[in-house]
C-alpha cells in the first residue's frame, strides 16, 4: 500500500507533468491541501518537505506553497 504522503507527492507531480500546475502556481496552504486530499497536517507537511527538498515546490510563509521555476 502506498503511503498517503506519497499519494500527495505523486498527484502534485502528475499535475505538473500534465501542465495543470505551472511554475509560480500556488498549490494551496497546508489547510487547503489537507481538505483536498483528506489527510492530516502531518501527512501534508511530510509530502511538502520532500517536494521542497526535491526542488519541486517552495513555501512562502503566510502565502502558501508554489511550484518552483525549475519544476
Amino acid at each position: 500500500m502506498t503511503p498517503l504522503y506519497q499519494v500527495v507527492i505523486d498527484d502534485i507531480k502528475a499535475q505538473i507533468a500534465r501542465g495543470l500546475l505551472k511554475p509560480g502556481d500556488k498549490i494551496g496552504s497546508t489547510q487547503e491541501l489537507c481538505a483536498k486530499y483528506e489527510v492530516s497536517r502531518t501527512v501534508i507537511a511530510h509530502a511538502l518537505t520532500i517536494l521542497k527538498a526535491e526542488g519541486v515546490v517552495e513555501g512562502a510563509q503566510g502565502r502558501g506553497v508554489f511550484i518552483t521555476q525549475q519544476s
